[in-house]
């Protein structure tokens, strides 16, 4: 199996596709998440959170949610699609 490179997911973002093209996940994830807990005020980090659509959601719940990724274009696809309703943090998760 390859291993994933920065430069792979950086090429894979800036081929300028909307975010709804890529992942569509129709909210699933948010709705999991509202069946086991509460989100008003709880501190929520996505990791890899790409376009930030998960995070998104749980932010339109009362979360506040920091979304973390380690490609440029992905939080500047992030930025542009939350509109600010989501903390992005540009990082690596296993450094």
């Amino acid at each position: 199996m390859r291993e994933s490179a920065r430069s792979d997911w950086e090429s894979f973002w800036r081929r300028g596709r909307k975010p709804g093209e890529i992942y569509d996940n129709r909210g699933r994830v948010t709705e999991e998440i509202l069946g086991r807990i509460g989100l008003e005020g709880s501190v929520t980090l996505e990791v890899g959170c790409a376009t930030a659509r998960d995070s998104d959601g749980l932010a339109s719940h009362g979360a506040v949610p920091v979304g973390l990724d380690y490609s440029p274009a992905a939080i500047a696809l992030a930025r542009e699609a939350t509109g600010g309703r989501v903390l992005l943090v540009r990082g690596d998760a296993l450094a």
